[in-house]
Formats: C-alpha cells, structure tokens, sequence
C-alpha cells in the first residue's frame, strides 16, 4: 500500500513497474478496457493491478501525477452496481466502493471464492456503516 499525501516528498511508484508482473490500474477511465477472462487469459504472468483509492476525481489523476503510470494499462469493470446500499452515492451505474470493486476485479482474476470472501468483508462493513448510522432495519435486511 502506498499512501500519498503523508510526507512532503513526491511519491515514487517506479519500483512498481517488474517485468515478473503484468501491471495493470484499475480505473474506469474513457480509454479503460473490460478486467474479464479473455483479458487474463492474454498473458501468463501474474497480475499486479493497482487500486487507486479516493474519489472518483481523486483516483482519475493518479496517471497524470504519477507519469511512471502513463503506459500502464488501464482496466474497469463495467458491470453495473445493483446493490441496493452504498457506502456512499453513486453517480455511476457502474459505481462501486473500493473493496467492493476489489472484490468484483479479483474475483475476475482469481476466481469466485475470492470474490465471495471479499464480499463478505464488504457486506460486513457495510452493515455496520447503517447500524451507525442509525439505520438499523436497513441494516438487518442485509443478513
């Protein structure tokens, strides 16, 4: 994990870049191609994908301040989000919080399981964001 923001000193993601991995960022952006089988099947090295996390305009600048990013490919999902809560609005169909769309990108890359344990921990997360804020009967619909 890298954390921007927290020293004065330029955040370097250079060592990143390991021709070992096949790195791939994870951003909805207009030149973003679909994260789905076919597209891991490409290649047999692993995935490195990177997950900026932030607002929706937050994480669109990140290959523009990180110019080591200019080349990398740019991936989404593209599904659209049919949960019924969220941590936050959604703008988007395809909207997601960051865990959630970890949960959908990896599912994607390593399989169901994942998914499903990643969405569990969302799930729970969620649950206890309307319990605290005092939404307990929408909470309880989600169990």
């Amino acid at each position: 994990m890298r954390v921007r923001g927290q020293t004065r000193e330029t955040l370097d993601l250079k060592d990143l870049l390991i021709p070992q991995y096949r790195t791939l960022l994870f951003y909805p952006s207009d030149d973003a191609v679909e994260l789905d089988k076919e597209l891991v099947a490409q290649d047999q090295k692993p995935i490195q994908l990177i997950v900026p996390d932030g607002t929706w305009r937050q994480a669109s600048k990140v290959h523009y301040r990180h110019h080591e990013l200019k080349d990398v490919k740019r991936v989404m999902i593209s599904t659209p989000n049919i949960s019924k809560f969220h941590l936050r609005a959604q703008h988007r169909r395809e909207g997601m919080a960051t865990l959630q769309a970890i949960a959908h990108a990896l599912g994607v890359i390593e399989g169901d399981l994942v998914k499903a344990q990643l969405m569990k921990l969302y799930h729970a997360k969620l649950e206890r964001t309307l319990l605290g804020r005092g939404l307990f009967s929408l909470a309880k619909s989600l169990t």
